[in-house]
């Protein structure tokens, strides 16, 4: 009898263990199997994208008009220009997948911030407001409001000297007071082989960033610049040669320099001393030529307005400079096509479309990384 009851319960403990291997089993099954079809589902995006570069993909629209859109209909409604109605189903899909990417990158960086919350806060960031307390609407960020400084003077006391005036000023508008239509073109690596220099030259105003070329890829990006958005760093950095560069002549160009987040212009221009006596340098290099700097509230009003409508922690630090490019164009422009700044079908891990680096950090960033 004891010799049966032993058996009995051996038999309901392997029994135990046996339907626990089999759940096991096949929830790691499962887990494999949507990692391997999400992993090819993505490479077959990078494959299909080669029939995809004939057509005028990845241009998002923003028409100053309709200030009630929210900001994640950047991603929803997009506005793919494409001639190939059996397409229609991978863009879709490529969107949503692109999505989840995006949501997953900001969910890691948010949780990582949770764990080292004293570190990476170089700008002294102290947001007083709420995080999601403001629903995301495009005219908020027609609502900020874009100042240039010139004319800094350098003596550094308790009298710093700064010109400021308003993007407005230096692209009024017509007679008429129609707005120009304008174009954002992004360094993305995605924009090789688009054919989109044409489309990209027929706005009245194209803003491009940093050292950006043109020539050898004006088929894919186009040749005209009215606007270039420059980092602090080439101007700080001798090697990218911004007196001489034919790439900043005869343009606006735009230098922005992140101050500390209480905005203290007296502090930012002894702690950045080195960026301001480089500046007044090449201003005085190239009198002809327009370097003015972007004012830091733009920087940081910009960064308030993302975190206001969104429910994680965003990483101390400035927006990008496309945001920065976002809120610059929509103070000026009737309309603001956008060139890569969310990539399309053509998206790989090139990091510019005029180097050869490899990097998928650069679509979907790394300032946690990097700093």
């Amino acid at each position: 009898m004891r010799l049966l009851g032993y058996t009995i319960c051996l038999f309901i403990i392997l029994t135990i263990i046996s339907v626990f291997i089999y759940f096991y089993v096949i929830i790691f099954y499962f887990l494999q199997n949507t990692s391997i079809k999400a992993n090819k589902h993505f490479a077959s995006f990078i494959d299909l994208s080669k029939q995809y570069l004939e057509h005028k993909s990845s241009t998002l629209h923003i028409n100053q008009k309709s200030p009630n859109d929210l900001w994640l209909n950047f991603m929803n409604n997009s506005h793919f220009i494409n001639s190939n109605e059996f397409l229609n189903s991978k863009i879709d899909s490529f969107k949503n997948h692109l999505i989840v990417k995006l949501r997953r990158s900001e969910s890691d960086l948010s949780s990582s911030l949770l764990r080292e919350k004293s570190s990476h806060n170089f700008y002294n960031v102290n947001f007083k407001g709420r995080k999601k307390s403001i629903y995301p609407n495009r005219q908020l960020l027609c609502n900020i409001p874009v100042h240039l400084l010139r004319n800094i003077d350098q003596n550094l006391d308790s009298n710093v000297i700064l010109s400021s005036f308003s993007i407005n000023d230096v692209f009024p508008s017509n007679g008429n007071n129609e707005k120009p239509t304008c174009a954002m073109v992004s360094n993305s690596g995605a924009l090789i082989g688009s054919h989109l220099g044409e489309d990209i030259d027929s706005h009245d105003i194209v803003l491009r960033f940093n050292n950006a070329p043109t020539v050898d890829y004006i088929e894919d990006v186009g040749n005209k610049t009215t606007i270039r958005i420059l980092n602090s760093q080439l101007i700080l950095n001798d090697s990218f040669n911004v007196s001489f560069s034919d790439l900043y002549k005869n343009i606006v160009n735009l230098v922005w320099d992140a101050s500390d987040y209480d905005l203290d212009l007296i502090k930012w221009t002894d702690k950045r001393k080195l960026f301001f006596e480089k500046h007044q340098k090449l201003k005085k290099l190239v009198p002809n030529e327009t370097f003015d700097i972007l004012h830091p509230q733009v920087i940081w009003k910009s960064w308030d307005l993302l975190q206001s409508t969104t429910f994680t922690s965003m990483p101390k630090n400035p927006p990008s400079s496309g945001f920065l490019g976002i809120v610059i164009l929509l103070q000026i422009c009737s309309k603001l096509h956008i060139y890569e700044y969310i990539p399309s079908m053509r998206f790989n891990y090139k990091c510019h479309y005029y180097d050869s680096q490899n990097n998928i950090g650069c679509t979907f960033g790394q300032w946690y990384e990097i700093l």
